[in-house]
């Protein structure tokens, strides 16, 4: 019984030694906090961290501010229709909700595959893909917070997607 202990001592206390770090826009818009071990890349309007030790592509959660161009969508509500439009034929609408956040209002939408993919030799791909945006208008653009993952990595993925964004601040 005392090994059994053991194990189980060991793996909550390494669960719960999993490092945070933090990271702020360069210009003082947001702060974030996530896995140390995650990898982090940074692009003009856009952060994206990905775990660390599995193959790319496995998960990415993201925070981009819109609107980047003129070809996309000007509000949050315009970007949550064209959310809404992807369902259809290779994707479902899993759920779309208004959620209370940051002292406003953003909607939290989910995406699902329903179909099985085939690779270009036939053979049956990994899925499926599952997506979740959080969509946070502010009083300049707004911001979305996206988890992409293939199969069961969404779910492992997703503990984290939550932290980040009940880590997420605002500055200006």
């Amino acid at each position: 019984m005392r090994p059994l202990l053991l194990v189980l001592a060991l793996a909550v206390s390494t669960s719960a030694s999993i490092g945070y770090s933090s990271w702020k826009h360069p210009h003082g818009e947001y702060s974030i906090e996530y896995p140390s071990d995650w990898k982090r890349s940074l692009g003009i309007h856009t952060v994206s961290l990905r775990p660390s030790g599995r193959r790319g592509g496995d998960a990415k959660i993201s925070v981009e501010k819109h609107p980047i161009d003129k070809r996309s969508p000007a509000t949050a509500e315009a970007y949550a229709k064209e959310l809404r439009g992807r369902a259809g034929k290779v994707r479902a609408i899993e759920s779309d909700a208004e959620i209370a956040f940051a002292g406003g209002k953003a909607r939290r939408i989910a995406l699902k595959e329903i179909i099985e993919l085939k690779g270009q030799y036939g053979e049956k791909l990994a899925g499926p893909l599952r997506e979740l945006h959080l969509v946070v208008p502010r009083q300049s653009g707004f911001y979305v917070l996206k988890l992409e993952a293939i199969g069961p990595e969404f779910d492992k993925a997703l503990p984290e997607f939550d932290r980040l964004v009940s880590s997420l601040r605002f500055g200006k």
